[in-house]
This record gives structure tokens, sequence and C-alpha cells, in this order.
């Protein structure tokens, strides 16, 4: 365990869980590679579904003009410059176009605009019900330990205490992984119940989202967490400080 919250925190800023300004500098760099690099791929990809007649192209081109038109609307957002704001608007169009195309073209006949709808709806609803499952997940956990090792306030304080920050985002991710297993395992029932025909295939999609999502949501919440475990070590680091100054004292008095 720290010997003192300064240890504890700069530990903490070491591993990265806290972020300064060169770690949000680096992760845009990131993001910005990482972008242009998906960009290149589906670009390849869409000249390859050309030459195989494969109607994709036009699903994968798409994903040029939409990011031609976020950074369009970005940077009318900042400048506010006509020019930035006519070019995001065509590249939407034609965006919603080529996407418009590739449904209409392509979709299977059970695949309706509301079926469509329908999926993301469902989704949402999947999502929130894995928010709910870890929220029990956790929860049922720490009743758990309650139950099974008798804790007290001490013990509930100790075991805070000598749980390293890194320690406790790895338990928090595996009880996320966990609740989206189990409602994708919901889902498939759900899929199957409202007559959808490829009711395991939607089920893989939603655990293959929930997944490249989770990093997201534990990197959105990961501040806001660390900085609560830390305030709350720092209150344990002050009160052992007290009692130590206390026998300190008391043992000078002697």
């Amino acid at each position: 365990m720290p010997n003192s919250r300064e240890e504890e925190t700069q530990r903490v800023r070491e591993q990265h869980l806290l972020r300064d300004e060169r770690d949000y500098e680096v992760e845009a760099q990131g993001i910005e590679k990482a972008h242009r690099v998906i960009l290149w791929i589906s670009q390849i990809l869409a000249a390859l579904c050309v030459l195989q007649n494969n109607p994709a192209w036009a699903a994968l081109f798409s994903l040029t003009f939409a990011s031609a038109a976020a950074k369009s609307f970005h940077r009318f957002s900042s400048d506010r410059e006509k020019a930035p704001l006519l070019l995001g608007i065509a590249s939407t169009v034609v965006a919603f176009g080529l996407v418009a195309w590739f449904f209409l073209g392509s979709r299977p006949e059970w695949l309706t605009f509301g079926r469509l709808i329908e999926v993301v709806v469902l989704f949402q609803a999947l999502l929130a019900v894995a928010s709910a499952i870890f929220l029990g997940l956790t929860l049922g956990a720490f009743w758990l330990k309650f139950k099974i090792q008798h804790m007290d306030g001490d013990k509930w304080t100790a075991y805070f205490e000598n749980m390293t920050t890194v320690n406790l985002l790895g338990r928090m991710g595996i009880l996320l992984f966990l609740s989206l297993c189990v409602a994708a395992a919901l889902s498939y029932f759900l899929f199957q119940w409202r007559g959808f025909p490829c009711a395991w295939q939607l089920t893989v999609v939603f655990l293959a989202l929930g997944i490249l999502r989770l990093p997201k949501k534990m990197g959105d919440r990961r501040e806001e967490l660390v900085t609560k475990l830390l305030r709350f070590k720092s209150s344990s680091f002050d009160t052992d400080s007290e009692h130590g100054k206390a026998s300190d004292d008391k043992e000078s008095n002697q």
C-alpha cells in the first residue's frame, strides 16, 4: 500500500490513469492516425468490391464522405465560414445517398426501414440492460464479500486501501464484459421472439459492438472513478496520520 496520498497519486499518473495535457495530445494524435488508417482501408475495400460487382462498395465509400462532412462541420463551428458549411452539407448528402442506394439495392426482403429502426432501438435497450446487469453484479459481489468475510467498517477501509487502482479498474472491466455476455445471451432470445431470421448474427454483432465500446466506456468514467478512489484513500491517509500523531503524542507525554 502507498505510504501517502502523494505516492498514490504519482503512481496513478505514471500509469496514465489520470491524464494530463500531454496524454490528451497523444490520444488526439492516435485518434487522427487511426481515422486515416480506417479511411484508407475502407477505400481499398470499396475498390475491391467494385471489381467484384459487390454493392458493399457504396457503404464503404460513404465513410469517406461522412469523414469529410464531420471535418467540414467542425471547421464551420470553429471559423463560422460559409465554404466549410456548404462542403459539409454536400458531403452529407452524398454519404446518405450512397448508404440509401446500398440499403435499397442489396437488402433482403425482410429488412424494411422499420425493421432497421427496431434493430437500433433494441441495441440501445440491450446496452441499458447490460448497464443494469453490471450494477447488479457489482452490488452482488460486494454483498457476497460482506457475507463471506463478515466485513465491517475497518475491513472495508483496509480492503480499499490495499487495492490498487489498476486492480479495481480491471475488476470493473471483467464485470462489464460479463454483463455484455449476459445481455448478448438475452438478445438472442429477444431477436428470435421478434421474428428476425438472423438472430444469432445480430447477437454476435451486438456483442462485438459492446466489446468495441468497452474501452471507451471505461475511459470516459475512468478519471471520475480514479479521482473518487484517491479522495477516499486520502481521507484514510489523513485518519491514519492523525492516529499516528496521537499515538506519538501519547508516548511523548508518558
